[in-house]
């Protein structure tokens, strides 16, 4: 199951950017050669936007590829040592799960409330409750990173 959703997670933020790509590259060259754009392509964009973010948390959370600013993270380990780490992982983890929270929050009231795009009037709550539900996943991996030099992922 640990596999599956790492795959998962995978699998979804390659085919939403995959599409993100051939969408921008068909939107620019029919803007360029014909002057007619694909109509909604922008929320379609954001769509899969965001997809490829919900599940591209899971495949960096398992292979600790999270953006920090580490200027002054020598020091800080010199001065405090391990608790240090401690406090970084658990400042990690209650991140990790406002986003998700936050997120899901967003998707229950577009969801109670109907909402949906304005051009293409699709509902947005399926989208940011898959994006909540693979950021939630996401911390798993934080507590049990999935090493791909060991196991072959």
């Amino acid at each position: 199951m640990y596999r599956f959703l790492y795959h998962s997670g995978q699998w979804l933020s390659t085919l939403a950017l995959s599409m993100l790509i051939s969408l921008t590259v068909t939107d620019v060259v029919l803007r360029w050669l014909f002057n007619s754009p694909i109509y909604g392509s922008n929320e379609m964009t954001n769509i899969l936007l965001t997809l490829s973010i919900g599940g591209g948390l899971v495949v960096a959370a398992s292979d600790k590829n999270h953006i920090k600013v580490d200027l002054l993270e020598n020091i800080l380990i010199g001065f405090f040592g391990d608790k240090y780490r401690h406090f970084m992982k658990i400042l990690e983890i209650f991140g990790t799960l406002l986003f998700a929270g936050i997120v899901g929050v967003y998707a229950y009231e577009a969801w109670e409330f109907s909402e949906a795009t304005v051009v293409l009037e699709w509902p947005v709550a399926p989208v940011y409750f898959i994006t909540s539900v693979f950021s939630a996943i996401s911390v798993l991996y934080i507590f049990h990173p999935i090493k791909r030099y060991q196991d072959n992922v």
